[in-house]
């Protein structure tokens, strides 16, 4: 590992970090550990931060299509799949239970308003009520109000008697001009200050809404980042994929070493899941089948764990296409491969195998079971998917005013019929990869450590 004191000072001074062979290996070995440690763990964002890492480290100090390169980009990439496929799970259950949520909300108000029905005509009484009070002592006010003007009006005119009479007239003339005048000036001044109140409420009301615009945007804005980023994830997964296979490709092209061409295979398997992420089921089927031809190029095909896997996404995307026999088939030769391996574990063994052996081939013999399960609920689902579709087409000649062509679809009623089949299959994938990934991945890591460039 390098030394972080020299690497500090190396930096301090402007000066680029000059690293020794031994110096890249070191730090590359040990991104790549604790990003393996990340992933060992479940920690799928940790262990593709330190994938990612790596990739960045390989790809500065070896180059972007060095044989270095590969194994971080392919890592950082398969990290990158199985966060993809966490966040999707994630989020297909945080709708449903948004559903379930509104739906309780809904039954919770409908039940709320039959209830208060007769408290909102308590409430509608008591403000009729109130209201009445409320006029009757406005009206109590204004007779009070009408009592003290009168008498206020008779002390004026007995003052008034003691005047002469011209002299009535004129402080009479002055007092209407004045009070004319003083009531013009009043007017006005009512009007400006009216139109200023109402000047400034528009202003107020014009700002109120540019803000809550500008809330509505930023909410948007914040919206479309927070969907790019959920995307994210399985296009960085496909881009670092994408190098992992050029990086492939070369190999074999300027080696003779079969080993590249299982990795190839691997790396085809992972774009298969990326694709299958995005519904694009056929895309992903034929990473596979390229998978399987490089596969069978190899003299260990038969008992390689690698084809396993390849067999058992193979039927798993098949039977999410409602392709059952198709299903069916890839499952049973899954079976297959693990049965194999299940022998090579068992006559390691021998009559006293370890208990890390017995663990093994416990492990294996799960996954056979499961995938044995698995044929069985394709071959059931194709069965009923054949019935229905018999139906649907006799029910057509029975009644063909009732059935149009759209509803006739057979695919439609089967795909409904089906997944009421054995029900636990439709929820399990992840569990059975588990499994799978668990049996994979003995002998895997040596197999790349050993091929790993110092």
């Amino acid at each position: 590992p390098l030394n972080e004191e020299s690497v500090q000072e190396v930096a301090d001074e402007g000066r680029e970090v000059q690293l020794t062979p031994e110096q890249k290996t070191a730090e590359l070995a040990k991104l790549m550990a604790e990003g393996k440690r990340e992933l060992k763990a479940g920690n799928f964002e940790g262990s593709s931060q330190k994938f990612g890492e790596a990739a960045e480290f390989a790809a500065k100090h070896y180059g972007d299509l060095a044989e270095e390169s590969f194994e971080p980009n392919f890592q950082y990439g398969k990290a990158l799949v199985e966060l993809s496929i966490v966040e999707s799970d994630l989020f297909k259950n945080a709708l449903v239970d948004m559903v379930k949520k509104g739906e309780d909300e809904t039954e919770e108000k409908d039940g709320d308003e039959s209830m208060t029905e007769e408290e909102k005509e308590d409430v509608r009484e008591m403000v009729a009520e109130a209201l009445c009070e409320n006029a009757e002592e406005l009206e109590k006010k204004a007779a009070e109000g009408t009592e003290e003007q009168a008498k206020g009006d008779e002390a004026e005119e007995e003052s008034k008697e003691e005047k002469t009479e011209e002299e009535s007239k004129s402080d009479s003339k002055e007092e209407k001009t004045e009070a004319e005048k003083e009531s013009a000036e009043e007017t006005a001044a009512g009007d400006k200050e009216e139109e200023n109140d109402k000047m400034e409420e528009g202003a107020e009301n014009e700002e109120a809404m540019n803000e809550e615009d500008a809330e509505k945007e930023d909410i948007e804005d914040g919206d479309e980042e927070d969907e790019e980023e959920d995307l994210d994830n399985n296009q960085l997964a496909w881009e670092a994929l994408e190098v992992a296979s050029r990086i492939a490709d070369k190999m074999i092209a300027e080696t003779s070493d079969v080993t590249w061409k299982r990795r190839r295979a691997d790396v085809f398997v992972q774009l298969a899941q990326c694709a299958a992420n995005d519904e694009k089921y056929e895309m992903a089927l034929e990473d596979l089948g390229r998978a399987l031809d490089l596969m069978t190029e190899m003299e260990t095909f038969k008992e390689d764990r690698l084809t396993a896997e390849i067999y058992f996404h193979t039927g798993r995307i098949n039977r999410l296409r409602n392709e059952f026999t198709l299903a069916e088939e890839s499952f049973n030769k899954a079976v297959g491969a693990f049965e194999i391996l299940l022998a090579q574990k068992k006559s390691e063994g021998g009559e006293n195998p370890t208990d890390e052996q017995k663990e093994d081939m416990k492990d294996l013999e799960a996954v056979i079971n499961d995938f044995k399960e698995r044929a069985e609920d394709c071959k059931a689902s194709e069965v009923q998917k054949k019935m229905m579709a018999t139906m649907v087409e006799k029910e057509k000649e029975e009644n063909p005013s009732i059935l149009t062509s759209s509803n006739a679809n057979s695919d439609p009623t089967a795909n409904d019929i089906s997944s009421l089949v054995r029900k636990k299959r439709a929820h399990d994938d992840s569990e059975a990869e588990k499994e799978v990934k668990k049996a994979k991945s003995e002998g895997e890591e040596e197999m790349r450590d050993e091929n790993v460039a110092v």
